[in-house]
């Protein structure tokens, strides 16, 4: 019986493992001898030095001991913690190195060029360079001075050249080196050459990406009371290097601004009232030095900023304009002066153009803005001319094309007007009052304070005449007095020295116009109208500029032709400027508005309904409606019914039953009611057509009026 063999068994055999699967032994020592051997070799010559490190890299692994490279080239050596010389060899440092040969700034350079023809051969030694002069910066104290000026002098080359980046230099801020003054003197040493090659902005941007902007009061050693900004300007300029001494000026100053801009925009984001807010800007203002136009400009970016805006353009301007319109006293708390102004009308040119949904809502900004008085003629005038940012302004000067051209002629009205000689007789003898003759030269002062005086008596004689009911002088005399006295307080300089001058003058033309009739040869309403509201001399009170309008017809009806024939001759966009307030008188008087509709009526008969007419008369009438509280309330009482019914038929507010009952009524409407309603009337037009309901129109208009509904 035969026995098994045994199987073969590899007990005792060893598998020899491939070579690229054998890893090489660490061995920096080695690494260290081979290149001490060839720059020895090399000697003083750097060119050779150059050749020899490229000519070594298919011998030596830089992939391996590149962060070993670059201490031997430094220091000559391997370094161990602390900065000294690893000696654990025959030879353990050679003289070809940066430490012993840069004893000039010539040499400085050309060991530079070493490194840069050596990293750009071999771009993997870039982050291994960055990696070690992290370690070796944090051994700076064991180095000697001279070498340490050496490092400092490479390493500005470095950071101007790009070597490494500056995010090296906040690991010099430790105990160690900052309490015996070291970091400070390799920081100053750095900062000087950098500004030698590159110039002082280079040392500024430098600090800027480094990150160190806020820690470099750290460097200074807390003994000695060496923390303090007398000795950090001190060392800094004893340096020659004024730069950085602005430069943290600059930084506390705008800390302090971001303090206060965090402190207005918590106070927007919870919606306290106005004069709080303006209140803490004025405090943070005067505690941080912070300038009028630096406050304006931030005070802007807080309220743009608490809102969420809608991204449909037409729904975003109507949404801008309500938000501005709860903050205009806020800007106009810090736009007293002209650079205030101009740093606002600025940012918000640069706000429009980096935020392109607010492209098209520019020129309404500014006009809003112009009309609260935050913006004058002159600074809009200024900024258009010279004074504009770049940024966007071929689409902003097209923008404000028309409206500055308006702004240039109502400018030379206004100093026409107050150039002009007023008569000593106006001026002086309102109430029968002589001062003096030669009032023309007396002193200022004194002649400001009597003309204040004179316009407050005359305020009060002016009264006093109206009240009087039984005696005294007839109307006409006394709405003459009134004429007078208003002339008075509109001259300049008085309405500077009364307070709440527009007030007063509407009040006591309120009290004229409740006390008697007025006569038809007064002038007061051309008065008020071309120097006080076209001029902006005085705020408007529109209820009582429009019920004086209504008592002087004939001047009304010439303001019309007027409006009319600008906006034919220009743009319907004038409307929103000079004649702006002639719209909102429309608009809450009913009977002005009335007139305006009889008024308006006539002229198509006259141009026999000439297009462009009644499109501009659309324009002025959707306006005008569009500002009423109540708009059918303006219509006549025996229409208001019907244009209820046109209106909801307008807005497509229950169609078919507006056109059912609009047709069951069958009484007349107003002719030039079609003109504002026309898709009102299209819709009726078509309405009656499909239920066989013919609507006849019988007018001398033709297409755009309807006298008479009859119904088949």
């Amino acid at each position: 019986m035969s026995q098994k063999q045994p199987l073969p068994s590899l007990t005792g055999h060893r598998l020899k493992p491939r070579k690229r699967d054998e890893k090489k032994q660490y061995d920096p020592s080695g690494f260290r001898d081979s290149i001490l051997e060839g720059l020895n070799e090399a000697g003083q010559d750097l060119e050779a030095v150059s050749k020899f490190l490229d000519t070594s890299s298919s011998k030596l692994d830089y992939r391996r001991y590149g962060g070993n490279l670059v201490e031997i080239l430094i220091a000559g050596g391997l370094l161990a913690p602390g900065g000294s010389i690893v000696q654990d060899g025959q030879v353990n440092r050679t003289d070809t190195c940066l430490f012993v040969m840069a004893d000039s700034m010539e040499m400085v350079r050309a060991w530079e060029q070493v490194f840069t023809k050596l990293e750009r051969r071999f771009k993997f030694l870039e982050k291994m360079h960055e990696e070690e002069m992290n370690k070796i910066l944090v051994y700076l104290k064991g180095f000697t001075p001279q070498e340490r000026q050496c490092l400092a002098r490479i390493t500005a080359l470095w950071l101007a050249s790009g070597q490494v980046p500056p995010t090296i230099l906040p690991i010099l801020i430790n105990e160690r080196q900052v309490n015996d003054g070291t970091s400070l003197e390799f920081l100053l040493e750095t900062f000087s050459v950098l500004k030698q090659e590159k110039g002082g902005t280079a040392v500024i941007n430098v600090i800027k990406r480094s990150g160190i902007e806020a820690r470099l009061m750290d460097f200074f050693p807390l003994v000695n009371q060496q923390q303090t900004e007398e000795n950090f300007n001190k060392t800094f300029l004893a340096r020659d290097l004024p730069e950085v001494v602005s430069f943290r000026k600059n930084q506390a100053a705008q800390g302090e601004r971001n303090e206060l801009h965090r402190a207005v925009r918590d106070a927007i984001a919870e919606d306290r009232p106005v004069k709080e807010i303006i209140a803490e800007v004025k405090e943070g203002m005067s505690k941080n030095t912070v300038q009028e136009y630096d406050a304006v400009v931030m005070i802007w970016s807080c309220v743009m900023s608490a809102v969420e805006w809608n991204k449909k353009e037409d729904l975003l301007q109507d949404q801008a304009m309500r938000h501005l319109k709860k903050y205009v006293v806020l800007f106009a708390a810090f736009t007293k002066n002209t650079r205030s102004e101009l740093a606002l009308l600025n940012r918000i040119q640069e706000y429009c153009y980096d935020n392109m949904n607010f492209l098209k809502s520019f020129n309404k900004i500014v006009l809003l803005l112009y009309k609260t008085d935050v913006l004058c003629e002159e600074v809009i005038l200024k900024w258009y001319k010279d004074a504009h940012s770049s940024r966007g302004w071929s689409v902003f000067m097209d923008q404000m094309k028309k409206f500055v051209e308006w702004l240039e002629h109502a400018e030379e009205d206004l100093k026409r007007f107050q150039s002009r000689q007023v008569p000593d007789e106006i001026l002086f003898s309102v109430t029968e009052l002589v001062l003096h003759p030669d009032w023309r030269e007396t002193p200022k002062r004194t002649l400001m304070e009597k003309t204040r005086q004179i316009s407050t008596l005359a305020l009060i004689e002016t009264q006093k005449l109206i009240d009087v009911t039984e005696t005294g002088p007839s109307h006409a005399d006394r709405w003459k007095k009134i004429e007078e006295t208003v002339e008075l307080l509109l001259v300049f300089p008085t309405r500077l020295l009364i307070p709440n001058v527009s007030q007063k003058i509407w009040d006591l033309v309120e009290d004229g116009l409740n006390a008697f009739k007025v006569p038809d040869d007064s002038k007061l309403a051309r008065l008020l109208w071309t120097q006080g509201i076209v001029n902006r001399l005085i705020k408007p009170d529109y209820v009582i500029l429009g019920r004086l309008l209504e008592s002087h017809h004939d001047f009304f009806q010439n303001t019309l032709m007027s409006l009319f024939n600008e906006v034919l001759e220009n743009s319907p966009d004038l409307l929103w400027m000079g004649h702006d307030p002639l719209i909102l008188c429309l608009a809450q008087n009913p009977s002005l508005f009335r007139s305006f509709l009889e008024f308006a009526e006539a002229q198509l008969l006259v141009l026999d309904c000439d297009m462009n007419f009644v499109a501009m008369i659309r324009s002025i009438g959707e306006m005008v409606l569009k500002k009423a509280n109540n708009p059918v309330a303006l219509f006549p009482i025996d229409s208001q019914t019907q244009i209820a019914l046109i209106c909801l038929l307008q807005r497509n507010d229950d169609s078919e039953n507006c056109l059912e009952t609009l047709i069951q009524k069958c009484v007349p409407l107003h002719n030039i009611s079609i003109v504002l309603f026309p898709q009102a009337y299209q819709k009726a037009l078509h309405y009656s057509s499909l239920h066989r309901k013919v609507l006849h129109v019988m007018d001398p208009f033709s297409k755009f009026c309807i006298k008479d509904v009859h119904q088949d």
